[in-house]
């Protein structure tokens, strides 16, 4: 009797020292939310609104963590540098200014030499002007393709139906969508593969990309039949234009979400062997 009682006793004492312990714990994380909430590290310690200052004192912590252990890995790198003499006062790196004047500007900077090479498909860089790298082989047909390019492990995105299987749908609301979600993917893509390769532009990876294609599907011996929307020009303009719609139109007024480049203009939708001249 006496030993029944003795774990009893022991196991009420041990119950009693877990549940105080839980207490501390629970105390303690309510300090730190309190602080969370009222104390901004810019400023002192004092009570202040709780709906009115949250945000901003949030955001203090925010700043503070960063400061801390710097930004996030996946942190978008500009692929030009904008931050930086001399070029951080010319007029091409400020966002007050159109499209138009910006390019004027950059361009009329930029040698004949450096012009030439910049219409070459893997653009190279202009260190004199803070400008990177850009690799013009992207391709989004469906979905975004590595076409070439190299990826780092782990990144995966949609892959919509081919784009004969897309001008089946006879659906261009649909197809607008499709390139909606295309164009967010490319976003994320570009700014990931920027991230990883400190500001360098890879390819699969720009902020352009070489679709929708409208060409006919004039003849089936031509082996990228399936790149099209079909053989029907009314229904592959309606799909086309659905398409560069959702590719290009976005939440901004000002910048493309990506810049589509329709194909092919020339020596296509024939027998591959005789495309020159078909």
């Amino acid at each position: 009797m006496a030993r029944g009682c003795g774990r009893l006793l022991w196991r009420c004492r041990l119950q009693r020292r877990r549940i105080k312990r839980a207490m501390v714990a629970l105390s303690a994380l309510l300090v730190v939310f309190t602080l969370l909430i009222y104390w901004n590290p810019a400023g002192s310690v004092k009570a202040r609104n709780f709906g009115k200052n949250l945000d901003s004192n949030l955001e203090s912590w925010r700043n503070l963590i960063r400061s801390l252990v710097g930004e996030p890995r996946f942190a978008p790198v500009p692929s030009v540098d904008c931050q930086s003499p001399p070029q951080s006062g010319y007029p091409f790196c400020d966002p007050s200014l159109g499209p138009e004047q910006r390019a004027t500007d950059l361009i009329a900077r930029l040698t004949l030499e450096e012009i030439i090479n910049q219409t070459t498909s893997i653009a190279p860089d202009i260190p004199r002007l803070g400008i990177g790298p850009y690799n013009w082989r992207s391709n989004c047909l469906h979905g975004w393709s590595k076409s070439g390019g190299h990826w780092y492990s782990g990144l995966t995105w949609t892959v919509f139906a081919a784009p004969v299987g897309l001008g089946a749908t006879f659906n261009p609301a649909l197809i607008k969508k499709v390139g909606q979600v295309t164009a967010d993917e490319g976003r994320a893509l570009h700014n990931l593969m920027l991230a990883h390769f400190d500001g360098n532009s890879t390819e699969a990876a720009g902020l352009n990309c070489f679709s929708p294609n409208v060409n006919l599907l004039r003849d089936p011996r031509w082996g990228r039949a399936q790149e099209t929307f079909g053989e029907d020009p009314y229904l592959l303009s309606q799909i086309g234009a659905a398409y560069t719609h959702g590719l290009q139109e976005g939440d901004d007024p000002k910048y493309l979400k990506v810049a589509a480049c329709a194909k092919h203009f020339a020596v296509h939708s024939g027998p591959e062997e005789l495309r020159m001249e078909f």
